[in-house]
């Protein structure tokens, strides 16, 4: 690799600077620095999962001791999404947004990414949504079986309570700018000094083991690396909060219209193979629209295998870096902190939360 791959594309963003790179040069002052910098970030981002929480607690406890507390909207999906977005968007991100601030981004350029390339890239993304919500039903369904109990979607049953104003605006609008901005814009410019490529796997993961659940972690991994490679490549924050949002859009929102169907198709199908008379008029209808779900659905997931499969050499970034940890020392410099550890900590009691509660 020649040291002029480090330097600022003329058509693609990237790092403004190249300072060595080479992991010959990395001393120990350079391992106990990285080491800082992961604990920091990481530190922030579980303390913005402890704040939130505790707000989340605090509010329903307030209302307990007030005599809101026998309103029914208190206890409605409404309520406990707007409640999240005080707790999560308006308080805890301030807070995490101060503790990140100071700490030094890596200088990056902004670059344009074709309308071609970015619907190109939103089927490779939805299709890895389908795999990872496929992988996490399945664990789900294994975990549920050797407990002997069923685990419950409580996301997925949360956005469908929800009125579809409230699931336009949090999931697909405020969600997305929010975490794009954590976990693409602010750790990728923070240790993305250590390599774009680094950056994109930590971010998808953390991303993943942000979202607190078996049947999220999965597809929000997968698609974390999507959304990692369009800002890696962009350096445009705006690119993967659309993409993010239009994910979102395809995911919770498109669906609606066609849920009800679906689950009457399931009911009245195990109607008539259990030997009951149904009526073959409301069969046949939602049939009919059940089908043409699942046909838009595995075209969009087939179009993109094949675009991942054919094209998926191009989908390269330069791992432009200005200090290199060796890939000895990875594993150690990134989780072996009390920033990354408390984060760890944190999700994986939520994962285990979510179990015990949905159960």
């Amino acid at each position: 690799m020649d040291i002029n791959d480090f330097e600022r594309p003329a058509d693609r963003g990237g790092f403004g600077e190249y300072n060595g790179g080479s992991w010959e040069n990395f001393t120990l002052g350079d391992e106990k620095r990285a080491r800082g910098r992961f604990s920091r970030f990481f530190l922030a981002a579980a303390l913005y999962i402890i704040i939130s929480n505790i707000v989340m607690i605090g509010i329903s406890v307030l209302i307990g001791l007030t005599p809101l507390k026998n309103n029914a909207f208190f206890e409605s999906a409404e309520f406990l999404v707007l409640a999240n977005v005080v707790s999560m968007y308006l308080i805890a991100f301030p807070i995490f947004y101060l503790l990140t601030f100071k700490m030094r981004s890596a200088t990056r350029y902004k670059s344009k990414m074709s309308v071609k390339e970015f619907a190109m890239l939103f089927l490779v993304g939805y299709a890895l949504m389908i795999a990872g919500s496929l992988v996490g039903t399945l664990f789900s369904d294994l975990l549920s079986t050797f407990l002997g109990r069923e685990l419950v979607d409580g996301t997925s049953e949360l956005i469908n309570e929800m009125p579809i104003w409230l699931t336009v605006a949090v999931p697909v609008l405020i969600g997305p700018v929010i975490e794009e901005l954590m976990y693409r814009k602010i750790l990728m410019d923070k240790l993305g000094t250590y390599g774009d490529r680094l950056a994109i796997t930590v971010s998808a993961v953390a991303f993943g083991l942000f979202h607190g659940n078996i049947h999220q972690f999965f597809y929000a991994t997968l698609l974390g690396f999507v959304l990692g490679y369009i800002y890696a490549k962009t350096s445009n924050i705006l690119y993967p909060i659309i993409m993010h949002s239009l994910i979102n859009f395809f995911g919770s929102v498109v669906p609606l219209p066609f849920i009800k169907y679906v689950n009457e198709y399931v009911e009245l199908s195990e109607k008539i193979a259990a030997g009951e008379t149904v009526d073959l008029a409301v069969f046949e209808r939602a049939e009919l629209i059940s089908s043409i779900y699942s046909i838009i659905m595995f075209s969009l997931v087939a179009a993109g295998v094949f675009i991942l499969s054919k094209y998926r050499r191009k989908f390269f970034i330069s791992d432009r870096c200005e200090i290199e940890i060796p890939k000895k020392k990875r594993a150690s410099v990134i989780a072996l902190n009390v920033g990354t550890i408390l984060f760890i900590v944190v999700t994986l009691a939520l994962v285990v939360l979510d179990i015990a509660v949905t159960a």
